[in-house]
């Protein structure tokens, strides 16, 4: 009877014992975990784990949440998909042939538990760098553009009677250009273009037959023009078209004779590198021709072709 009436006792007392919530440890493995009063999701958010944080939890779960302990040993929610769990440690493999006794097993690394925590993962997102100037790396606003290169240009007639006793010149040529302007709307730009090519001793022939000029002589194309820039964003690219009024002028020692007004057309197709915030610098390939009459509306035409390469800086 004593017995019986012992062990009921011993049963009422464990009944009226509190129940021991284990704790787990874990690690934070989202950027920001968000720690809820309740295990809802649309409950208040009352703290905010940090990404690779260590936290201890509860081991059992309500409605994918977990019991976690916070600073000034206050309770509450987050959900398991924010948390990575420590293990156990695996177990030990089977001993090799031969060998009685497996080897122990390597300590396992400091922290909590087995396996150690994963590695921090990259953002998710880099910062867009900000710069005071928003217009700097674009193309808007005032435009200015100076470019130099080389190429080679060829001026000749068809004509049986010139004013010259050559119709055709042709030879290594330098190139100019001069652009001021502005942005019509972004990448797209409109400037006043003065552009020109020269070439100095340039080869004379008459019909095939080639005249010495004593190295004296030079040909040379101007143009002058609106221009028409787009570029080619984020690459950076552009192309440049610029129709013309256009002269050509044959020069010696001793005097310059230039032809009539005509018309031509500058194209050109480059790419440029920031510098800084609004300069860059770039290399394009051009090509220009030019129709223009020796003096009058009745003499003969100078057909003129030009082509390179020119180096360009700009300010935009």
């Amino acid at each position: 009877m004593a017995k019986r009436k012992a062990t009921s006792l011993l049963a009422f007392v464990l009944l009226l014992s509190p129940v021991t919530v284990l704790a787990a440890p874990a690690t934070i493995r989202v950027f920001e975990a968000q720690v809820h009063a309740a295990p809802d999701p649309s409950s208040p958010v009352v703290y905010t784990f940090a990404e690779n944080t260590r936290v201890s939890v509860s081991e059992d779960s309500i409605n994918g949440f977990r019991k976690v302990r916070l600073p000034g040993n206050k309770i509450g929610y987050i959900e398991e998909s924010a948390l990575a769990l420590a293990g156990a440690p695996p177990p030990t493999p089977p001993p090799p042939p031969g060998f009685d006794t497996p080897p122990p097993p390597p300590p396992p690394p400091p922290g909590y538990g087995w396996p150690p925590p994963p590695p921090p993962r990259a953002p998710r997102y880099y910062p867009v760098r900000r710069y005071p100037d928003p217009t700097a790396f674009r193309h808007v606003g005032f435009f200015l553009r100076f470019d130099a290169g080389l190429g080679y240009t060829d001026s000749s007639t068809s004509a049986s009677t010139t004013a010259f006793n050559f119709d055709s010149a042709h030879g290594l040529a330098g190139e100019l250009g001069l652009a001021i302007g502005g942005a019509v709307a972004e990448n797209f730009l409109l400037a006043a273009h003065v552009w020109g090519t020269s070439v100095v001793a340039p080869t004379l022939t008459a019909r095939g037959v080639a005249i010495p000029t004593g190295g004296d002589f030079s040909v040379s194309l101007f143009g002058l023009g609106p221009s028409f820039d787009y570029y080619f964003m984020p690459n950076n690219v552009y192309v440049t078209v610029t129709p013309s009024l256009t002269w050509v002028s044959f020069s010696d020692a001793f005097s310059t004779f230039q032809t009539a007004a005509g018309f031509g057309t500058r194209f050109a197709l480059g790419k440029e590198w920031w510098i800084s915030g609004h300069w860059g610098l770039g290399l394009a390939g051009w090509f220009a021709f030019s129709f223009n009459k020796e003096s009058d509306a009745v003499g003969p035409t100078w057909r003129t072709y030009a082509g390179g390469l020119s180096f360009s800086m700009t300010f935009n």
